[in-house]
Order: C-alpha cells, then structure tokens, then sequence
C-alpha cells in the first residue's frame, strides 16, 4: 500500500493485508479454541490433532501462530509438500533433522533412521511434531504409514491440517481408522456479523488511527458481500481505502464500498484458493471438484453488473487502477483460472507509484446508497441539473500492483535463498495459473536451481521441482 493512503487516514502501517500477518491475528473465540486445541497436543496420551478451515478463514495464520509460540523442548517438522508419498516424506522428514538419507535407501531404511532419532529424542526429553498443511492431498498410504510410526514411538505427535475436504477424506472406509484416534478437532469458519465489525475496528486500532474508520451500516454492507471470510475482508478494503482516498475522505462509506465490489465484479477477477467456497448460493462439491468457481456460483451481489452513479473523483480511482497501475495483466500465486472465475492474488511488494493527491473535499451525505440504472429518455427531462453526475459501467476492472522486479542472477545458481515472507506457494511452472504443488514457510531456506527475472526455481524432496514467485525471497 502506497504511503501516501497510510499517511492519509492516519495509519502508521498498512491494516489490510492478503498474506498471513501475526501482528493483526483475529483473537476471536474460534481462534483462540483452535489455538488452545492445537496446544491441548503437548498434554499426556493426546498424538493427534487437526485444524479444519474453508479456505480463507486463517487456517495457515493459525498454524503459524502455533508454531512461533512452541516451547523449547519441540522439534518440528512443518513438510511445506502436503502430496509426498511415504518414501519421499521419510527422506524430507530427515534431511529436515539433519540426517541425510542415501539416494537408494529403501523405505524401511528410512523408518528406521526416523525411529532410531525418536527414540533418542525421547531420551532427552524432547517432543517432535510434525505439520502437514494441506493434508487433504496426502496420499491415504502415507498418512497410514506415519500415524503406524507415531503410535510406535512416544514423544511423536502429529497435526494436520486442511479444507473441509479432509474430513471428507477421513471418513471414507480404509482411513476411518484414523480418524477414531484424533481427539483434538477444531474448525475455522466465516466470521459473524458482529466479528466482522470487531475484526475491521481492530485492524484499524492496531495499525495506528484512533478514531473510527468505518460505520456500522457500512461495516454491514462490507460483511454481506464477503460472507464474513477474512481474505476477501481484506482484499476488499485495500480498493475502499483507495477509491475513499480519491474522494478526499478519510473515512471508508457504503459508496466506497460499492464503488469498491463493482470494481472486483469483472470477468477477469480470479479468487485464489476457492476463498469463498464456503459462502451462500455456491455449491462446495464443484468447487472441490474443479478447484474454481464459475461466474454463476459467485453470489448475487457480483453478478449485478449494474451502472454505477458515483462522483467523478471515485471515477478517477477506478482509472487509475486500470490506467495508472496496470503493467501486467495477471499477479502471481493465484487459483488456477477456469471458464470465468474470480481470483485475488496473494500480495506482492508494491513499487512506488505517484499517486495525486486527493481533491478538495465537496460536501456528500455519509453512507449514500448507489442508486439503481434508470432508462429514462433525456429529452423528457423538464428541471435541468447543475452537476451532473457521471455514470462508469465497470467492466473487466483489473487492480494489479507492479511487481518488483530483481535482477536476473540476483540470487545465482546454485546457492541459497530464504522465503521472506511468512506463506509462499511452490508451483509447477513459472506461470501464474500454474497448479500449486506446495506450501513453504518463513525463513524456510531453498537452493536456487534456476532463476528468471521474477520466479525461482527450487528442487523439492524426492527430486521434483518447483517455482516460486522470486521478490518474496531474501538472500540469507
């Protein structure tokens, strides 16, 4: 976020972020259960834990919190590939301990060396844990295999953590099994009403304005549109704070808002991860399916395609956003696009942009609903208007922050990078719609196999290779 929009309305850093930031967690009552579940692991006879979220919800914000306040005694193991078969996660799972596996040892080599550390870790009053995000891809074959080793062995728990989908996994026959053994369940879902009120006071709050930014009718509009979901949440809010700071003020309305949603209602608007899979009038089951929405399960409110009356400073905030910002047509780390879907990219460092500064202030009525497209004929119009107001159809509407661009050979062949931010997806291709293959974390350090101008590519556990976006790393 420009700074010119952090210094406008009083903030002393940006409150509205896409990726994982432990400095606003939401401490509402079903995170503060999921994290006292997750914690509930380290009490005598409990091995197994899972954490449920639509995506979207703060399922990986949760798990990163866990882990940034694990006592000392832990050893984790947080495996970033969630589709590892079981041969390939032994041979991670030790290389992450620091045991280098041979290139032909056998799986029960493997389990061996794993046990042998187990078991010495237990001696020294040491607890392992192993996360697996995204559980749901994991092979049933694999999950067998490594809750057989965790009953084996004391000391070795156990978290995983995925979409709704893997409760689905869990339930079918030959896994069954395993979920009978996991006493520590806990589910992330869209936030009420009166949460989706408390978290936009307390992003506010913590990024510095004392005094209030949003009201509650339009807190309400704001809840209605996104379903409660707190990436959408935020994605929506970074466009209100712009279009609200084209119109010089300093306070986000239901026009800004508005303004706002029909900028993001486009045929080229994606939704990373499926974020609103959870919400009213989409079914899950294609959505899990095709791991997309189609336009015609994205609820009502984006599909109305209707003529926006809105003053002529917020028509300049939505052309900026395609004229003045636009380099590039798609932004990395997004869901795989299908027919018409709707993505938001995860975010990406902004580089400066001149940003005008705002109009004078023109005296508007708070909170001033859109009003409805009307087909009258001009020439029947007897009382002349001294302002007319400007109508802007929006179409294909595209916000896409410029990505930094690092030099070529920045990082080199060959050495080490580290992920600077706190999630980073691994992906198949350096494509943006390419299919995401991995998760990996903050301060997770990566050897640079190749390297473009804006992706890296990265060898992962049992030889395959992946692509990440290159300006969310940091040289170590």
């Amino acid at each position: 976020m420009d700074k010119k929009f952090i210094n406008f309305f009083g903030f002393a850093k940006p409150p509205f972020n896409r990726a994982p930031n432990l400095d606003f967690y939401f401490m509402s009552n079903q995170y503060q259960n999921a994290l006292q579940t997750l914690n509930s692991l380290f009490q005598p006879n409990e091995n197994y834990a899972m954490l449920i979220g639509h995506p979207g919800t703060g399922k990986s914000a949760t798990l990163y919190k866990f882990i940034k306040n694990l006592p000392d005694y832990v050893i984790l193991i947080n495996t970033p590939f969630p589709n590892l078969k079981t041969k390939e996660l032994l041979r991670f799972i030790l290389h992450d301990l620091g045991i280098e596996p041979g290139d032909d040892e056998s799986q029960n080599s493997l389990t061996s060396k794993f046990k042998d550390f187990l078991t010495a870790a237990e001696k020294s009053s040491k607890v392992i844990v192993l996360i697996i995000d995204e559980a749901q891809k994991t092979p049933d074959e694999t999950l067998e295999e490594i809750f057989k080793i965790s009953e084996e062995c004391q000391g070795f728990k156990i978290i995983i953590a995925g979409r709704p989908e893997l409760d689905k996994k869990l339930n079918i026959a030959n896994l069954r099994f395993l979920k009978q053994k996991i006493s520590l369940v806990a589910w992330l879902n869209n936030l009420t009403q009166e949460e989706v009120n408390d978290f936009l006071d307390q992003r506010s709050k913590k990024a510095g304005r004392e005094n209030v930014l949003i009201g509650r009718s339009t807190a309400k509009l704001i809840w209605e549109y996104t379903k409660g979901n707190p990436r959408i949440i935020n994605v929506l809010m970074e466009r209100a704070i712009m279009v609200a700071y084209m119109d010089a003020s300093d306070s986000i309305k239901n026009k800004h808002i508005n303004s706002s949603i029909n900028s993001l209602n486009s045929n080229t608007v994606y939704l990373q991860e499926d974020i609103n899979s959870s919400a009213k009038n989409i079914n899950p089951d294609s959505a899990i399916k095709n791991d997309r929405l189609s336009l015609s399960e994205i609820p009502d409110i984006l599909k109305t395609g209707r003529v926006l009356r809105i003053a002529p400073a917020a028509a300049l905030a939505i052309c900026l956003t395609v004229v003045g910002v636009k380099l590039y047509n798609k932004s990395p780390d997004v869901s795989k696009p299908g027919e018409t879907s709707f993505a938001l990219p995860e975010p990406i460092t902004p580089v400066q942009t001149v940003i005008p500064e705002p109009p004078t202030p023109q005296e508007q009525p708070d909170d001033e609903p859109v009003p409805p497209q009307t087909n009258s004929d001009p020439e029947e119009t007897q009382t002349p208007v001294e302002e007319p107001v400007e109508e802007v159809v929006a179409q294909t509407v595209e916000t896409v922050i410029p990505p930094q661009i690092i030099p070529e050979g920045y990082f080199g062949i060959g050495n080490i990078a580290v992920v600077a931010t706190d999630v980073l997806n691994v992906r198949i291709s350096p494509m943006v719609d390419a299919e995401k293959i991995a998760t990996i974390y903050k301060n997770y350090r990566i050897t640079v196999v190749e390297e473009s101008a804006l992706w890296v590519q990265i060898e992962l556990p049992g030889g395959r290779i992946g692509w990440v976006y290159k300006q969310y790393l940091s040289k170590p």
